[in-house]
């Protein structure tokens, strides 16, 4: 049995838990993220416990900023150590030795030391401070003494080309959001994206700007930065590279977040079937990316029930001020330990029409990949899969008129199959594909920007 921190703790995680380990060494759990968000756009939910021994995070802190920690991939700095140490401090002997005697440690290899745009930052690399990515900040207002700078973990990562595509960079939503991102010399550029705009109809449009470095070094502002859309990419990278999504802290009551929960256990409590609260939540948590607080999202909860053991799904539509409406289809599957992976499907929907049936995928079910349609009042339905001219699987949709369905096909296959909604005449009242796509790419779009 859990307790109810617990139960915070874990959904707070289905949000951004790109980059938990399940032990001291993250280097294995990172390995299996990197595959799998290439694979798809998945949530790892990990152990909350662990997580706050490998960080020193008290639980308060972890719900304040988990929920939008960015979707991105850690790696152990390689070749950050052999970079020239950089900034208007790079030769103040004093300070040097000051951030190397309040780390505890003659061996701190810094790389940057500087005041620019009203704020000190140091970058450093400490092997006996417990980072994982190996490098530190510290930062303040510009001037501020060494012992007044405030310590925070960068996020490190590297193109998987050329040797000096690493980079270090740090994001702060405080103030005028600085940004400070730091590469080899080679590096002369660093493409910002602050925010996402929304086309009629309703795609995301990437807002982008080019900015200069100075000898790999840039440390600007970034007020029309969005919590969860602002990414940064390195023209470095190959093209097809991910881009980095700036972190964001969330500061967030107990009080704020108990009522928060309570909405979303009687909207959960609305739909048809049965929507776990705890899963409700985290679909919320995962779209902050949309608006902050997550109080100001509009949501509604259409259907929830079991894919089997262990595995369950919900269908909501969610919105944020401005925003499109997006249809949002989540798929869960706990492991006996608890831990749990999840899979989130989703579009644009312009006039959102609840009577529409709705086709869907997922590889969440078990040995084989599945098709799912739910047919809102359609219990007793008669519900048809086809490839092309051929009647691949069939059935008839239970009491709160769901159907699963696992011909056997892989889920890309199953993708491109048609779903019939007939009547008791066996008239077809509805067709449509089963290609919904990934969520958050419907929210934020791709990487190629």
């Amino acid at each position: 049995m859990t307790t109810p921190m617990e139960d915070r703790l874990r959904q707070t995680f289905a949000a951004r838990a790109a980059t938990v380990p399940e032990h001291a060494d993250p280097h294995a759990a990172i390995l299996r993220r990197i595959r799998r968000t290439r694979r798809r756009h998945r949530t790892l939910l990990g152990g909350a416990l662990a997580l706050t021994a490998v960080l020193g995070l008290t639980a308060p802190a972890i719900l304040r900023d988990a929920a939008l920690w960015p979707d991105t991939v850690l790696v152990q700095g390689r070749n950050a150590p052999d970079w020239p140490i950089r900034g208007s401090l790079a030769a103040d002997t004093a300070l040097l030795d000051a951030v190397r005697t309040r780390l505890d440690d003659p061996d701190t290899r810094i790389l940057y030391a500087g005041d620019r745009a009203g704020h000190r930052v140091v970058v450093a690399i400490s092997p006996r401070k417990r980072s994982m990515s190996g490098a530190l900040v510290l930062y303040g207002e510009a001037g501020a003494p060494v012992g007044e700078l405030d310590e925070q973990e960068p996020f490190v990562a590297g193109g998987s080309g050329a040797k000096d595509s690493e980079v270090i960079a740090w994001f702060s939503a405080e103030g005028d959001s600085p940004l400070l991102v730091l590469g080899s010399p080679r590096m002369t550029s660093v493409r910002i994206s602050p925010s996402v705009a929304y086309r009629p109809d309703g795609t995301p449009a990437r807002v982008t700007r080019t900015l200069r470095t100075d000898e790999g070094l840039l440390l600007t502002t970034v007020p029309d930065a969005k919590p969860g859309q602002a990414e940064i990419k390195i023209p470095l990278w190959e093209s097809s590279e991910r881009p980095l999504r700036l972190p964001w802290r969330i500061s967030t009551s107990h009080d704020e977040d108990a009522s928060f929960r309570a909405d979303v256990a009687r909207a959960a409590g609305a739909a048809t079937g049965h929507v776990k609260t705890e899963q409700a939540a985290g679909l919320l948590y995962s779209l902050g990316s949309l608006v902050t607080p997550h109080p100001r999202l509009t949501y509604r909860y259409l259907w929830g029930g079991s894919l089997g053991p262990g595995r369950d799904a919900l269908i909501a539509t969610v919105s944020g001020p401005g925003t499109p409406t997006f249809l949002a289809v989540q798929t869960t599957r706990t492991a006996p330990d608890g831990s749990s992976e999840q899979e989130r499907l989703g579009r644009v929907v312009e006039t959102p029409d609840l009577s529409r049936p709705i086709g869907w995928t997922t590889a969440l079910t078990g040995p084989r990949d599945s098709a799912a349609v739910y047919v809102p009042g359609g219990a007793g339905s008669r519900v048809e899969l086809r490839d092309g001219a051929r009647t691949i699987a069939a059935g008839t949709a239970d009491a709160t008129g769901f159907a699963l369905f696992s011909p056997g096909l892989p889920q890309e296959r199953l993708r491109a199959c048609e779903y019939r909604v007939l009547n008791a005449e066996g008239e077809v009242t509805h067709r449509g594909r089963l290609d919904l796509g990934d969520l958050s790419r419907a929210v934020l779009g791709g990487p190629d920007w």
